[in-house]
């Protein structure tokens, strides 16, 4: 305080501004500092991210390579497709109860699905029915 006591109010304002403004000078300072150590941080993060996903881009990229030559071979060895229909010979009608849309000719003449029907049961009942008297003799 013998210091102020000496000094004129003049002084001690103008004294008191300087000290003031190297504060103010000083927190700005460190708070630019600050704030530069957080973005290189944050810089250093970011680089760290790039790394691993230009890595993974990498082991895509390899991927997609791998696969496209696998592709180009076998598209080397694939044959072409063709959807021709092949000629099949017509074959005789052992089976009756399809539709009309289905029927088929034998010598020329048109097949009478009902009776043909009748006489595959009538068969089809007489092999049962002898069967049935066979097992019975036994």
């Amino acid at each position: 305080m013998k210091l102020f006591n000496n000094l004129s109010k003049l002084q001690i304002a103008i004294f008191s501004l300087l000290v003031c403004i190297s504060g103010v000078l000083g927190y700005l300072f460190y708070d630019s500092y600050r704030t530069n150590i957080q973005n290189l941080n944050l810089i250093a993060d970011a680089q760290i991210n790039n790394k691993d996903i230009s890595q993974d881009l990498e082991i895509v990229k390899d991927k997609y390579d791998k696969l496209k030559t696998e592709v180009d071979v076998l598209k080397d060895k694939v044959r072409k497709v063709s959807y021709k229909k092949k000629y099949t010979k017509k074959r005789k009608l052992y089976s009756a109860g399809k539709s009309s849309k289905y029927k088929k000719h034998y010598k020329r003449q048109s097949v009478n699905y009902k009776k043909l029907y009748f006489q595959l049961k009538n068969k089809c009942d007489r092999k049962q029915s002898s069967v049935r008297q066979y097992s019975r003799r036994r």
